[in-house]
């Protein structure tokens, strides 16, 4: 019986993603079950259909039981069946929950559970998550007219670091460092599994501070609403969207928009790539020597590119307001 948890902190506090726990024996020489941990995502409904799908199709079989063509089957199933909204599955959302079942049957194969992993010549269906719809400034602007104050904190936050969505949410205190200007992301924080410094421009800084002004007792939560921390804004932002006539955006694609106001801004791929976390391995040896100077002067154009850009806006605006020369009102 898989169950899904998180991990601890020394103070007992729940931290990080969730984990998928699952019984891969017994110990021989106390008779106990032993398990093992698989990193599933930020969000525990989630982890728990993970947990749920994979017990659904394969049940109480044995590991050594399951043969490949049982999970190309399941692969093809899992791609038919509509999600709980009622929408058409995607690849990615398949592919995520095969890749959790490949690194099982690995650990599986490592204690001479299984002689051979299932899932070793299941290729991976094809992806087309590319995206290019990124948030312009006027964009935002009306955006956040029509956010309650604690989802424009967040949304703003993530506009100016470009950090994820569990990265905000699960943010706490410790790893703040106001002298520095910086967020300290350690490996258990991120998607990557690696630490990450996030620096902070004036604007991050400064709604920080702002929220920083009202902390609990209760809990060590950087982005709170009501006292209690904040695990998403996704009705708001939603809702929002709407009201100001944005359509197709994500909350993600405010990550994407930092990565494209920071090329405008004349930043260096190799520097975007370290500040955001973005990692592949034709780019590893490159942003690898980015360096605090490199990331300041990086926060440093991307504020002036903004600025300049909200200049620009506000003059457009203007314009509008008061007509063009030799127009009659």
């Amino acid at each position: 019986m898989s169950v899904c948890q998180k991990r601890k902190d020394a103070q007992g506090r729940n931290i990080g993603p969730w984990f998928m726990k699952y019984p891969i024996g017994r110990d021989p020489l106390t008779g106990k079950i032993k398990y093992k941990s698989e990193k599933v995502g930020y969000q525990k409904k989630l982890a728990e259909r993970a947990c749920q799908d994979l017990e659904k199709a394969f049940g109480p079989m044995l590991i050594k039981d399951i043969k490949p063509a049982m999970v190309e089957k399941y692969q093809s199933q899992r791609l038919q069946e509509p999600t709980r909204y009622g929408n058409p599955r995607s690849t990615a959302n398949v592919n995520r929950t095969i890749a959790v079942l490949k690194r099982m049957f690995n650990l599986a194969v490592r204690e001479e559970l299984a002689d051979k992993n299932p899932c070793w010549k299941i290729k991976m269906l094809s992806e087309n998550n590319s995206r290019d719809r990124i948030l312009s400034v006027e964009e935002l602007e009306l955006l956040m007219k029509h956010l309650p104050p604690h989802a424009a904190q967040v949304v703003h936050f993530a506009y100016r670091t470009g950090t994820r969505a569990g990265e905000i949410f699960n943010l706490t205190w410790d790893k703040v460092d106001f002298p520095q200007k910086l967020v300290g992301l350690e490996a258990e924080d991120t998607k990557t599994l690696e630490p990450r410094v996030v620096f902070l421009c004036d604007r991050a800084y400064d709604i920080l501070k702002t929220v920083g002004k009202i902390r609990s007792l209760d809990h060590n939560r950087v982005f709170t609403y009501r006292g209690r921390p904040l695990k998403k804004i996704k009705k708001a932002f939603t809702g929002a969207c709407r009201k100001a006539g944005i359509v197709n955006f994500r909350f993600h694609d405010l990550r994407h928009t930092f990565n494209t106001n920071m090329r405008k801004a004349g930043v260096d791929q190799s520097v975007i790539m370290k500040l955001t976390g973005h990692k592949t391995p034709s780019m590893f040896q490159r942003y690898n020597t980015v360096d605090v100077d490199d990331a300041k002067s990086a926060y440093r154009r991307l504020e002036e590119f903004l600025s300049k850009e909200q200049d620009q806006n506000a003059a457009r605006t203007k314009k509008c307001s008061h007509g063009a020369p030799g127009e009659r009102s």
